[in-house]
Formats: C-alpha cells, sequence, structure tokens
C-alpha cells in the first residue's frame, strides 16, 4: 500500500485516503462516541402524535374563540362570562403546556424539573380560571369590563 492510502493522525490507526473522491473514512472508532440527544436525534414521531394533535387543538380553539371577544361587546350576561373565562384558561393551559413540553426538556434540565415546568401549566390555567371567575361573580364581569374599557 502506498504512502498517500495510509495516513496516521493524532493515535488513529490510520485513515484511509481516496484522492479520487476526496473522501476520509475514520477507522479508530472516535468518531461513533458523539453523545445523541433525543431532540436532535432523527426517530421518527410515535404513532399517535400526541404534540401534533395537542398544538392543532389549540389552533382550532384559538380560532374558535376570536370571534367571541368582539361578540362579548355587544352580548353581556354570566354565560358570556363564563365562555370567556374558560375559553381563556383553557388557552392559557394549552400555550403554556406547548412551551413548557417544548423548551422544557429532561435531558436539559432534568426529569424533576421538567416534570415542575410541565406542572405549572396546570396551576396557571387554574389560577386564571379563578381569577376570572372571581372577577365574573364579584365584580362587574368580562363583558361589561370589556364594553368600560372600549368605552375610554
Amino acid at each position: 500500500m502506498s504512502l498517500l492510502s495510509r495516513v496516521a493522525i493524532n493515535g488513529a490507526r490510520h485513515l484511509k485516503i481516496y484522492p479520487s473522491i476526496i473522501c476520509v473514512r475514520a477507522t479508530s472508532g472516535v468518531a461513533t462516541k458523539i453523545p445523541q440527544f433525543d431532540a436532535l436525534s432523527n426517530k421518527p414521531l410515535p404513532v399517535d402524535m400526541k404534540p401534533a394533535k395537542e398544538f392543532m387543538l389549540e389552533k382550532y380553539l384559538t380560532v374558535a374563540f376570536m370571534p367571541f371577544i368582539p361578540a362579548a361587546y355587544f352580548v353581556h350576561g354570566p354565560a358570556m362570562d363564563m365562555a370567556l373565562a374558560i375559553g381563556c384558561s383553557i388557552h392559557v393551559y394549552l400555550g403554556w403546556h406547548m412551551v413548557t413540553t417544548d423548551y422544557a426538556r429532561p435531558f436539559l434540565y432534568g426529569n424533576i424539573l421538567a416534570k415542575a415546568g410541565r406542572a405549572t401549566a396546570i396551576i396557571f390555567a387554574i389560577s386564571c380560571l379563578a381569577g376570572l371567575l372571581h372577577f365574573n361573580y364579584n365584580d362587574v364581569g368580562l363583558t361589561k369590563a370589556f364594553e368600560m374599557v372600549f368605552a375610554l
């Protein structure tokens, strides 16, 4: 074998060089020890595709919720107040759940902090619903508040 076809570099047994293709093949096994993270690997999505379904559900609910804001200016009452409170809290839950699922990964923060991050979505949604229901029952309500804001 000629000197051009085998070269020893930095402890590697040998690199085989094909000058016509300009291709290098490492045979030392060093390149196979690169860590693979779940977020960066090319694994296929699970069969149920739960994150994709949750994302589509959140988008459909957001689009369905859009007419409620202008309708709240014209339709007043406890039913509209309740619909707005429930819609806002569901929107908060789904949005924050998607953010924590995407960015609070277990390999970055550990399993405990990742689960705690996802639990904050439930805490925020319950707090939002409790605050809006308190506002609806003990104050003027959301629809009347919208009317008062737009009257300024």
